[in-house]
């Protein structure tokens, strides 16, 4: 969701319930992702500054070619 011109926010929402089997869930998986998490983006040009990057990589590697390919 774009703020302005230089600010991104990402939310990836809560999951469905029931998704998470939750006697396998990772401290990612129950503790932050089942509530749902933010992260955002300060950029300008090919410069971006992401404040508190999520808790799995692949949430976070998201987050990085979405402003790879924004420019």
């Amino acid at each position: 969701m774009r703020i302005n011109d230089h600010v991104v926010a990402f939310y990836d929402g809560r999951p469905a319930e029931g998704s998470v089997d939750l006697s396998k869930a990772t401290w990612a998986d129950h503790g932050a992702n089942y509530v749902g998490v933010a992260t955002f983006a300060v950029h300008d040009g090919d410069e971006a500054l992401v404040y508190d990057t999520y808790p799995s990589v692949e949430q976070a590697r998201f987050v990085r070619n979405w402003l790879e390919k924004a420019g």
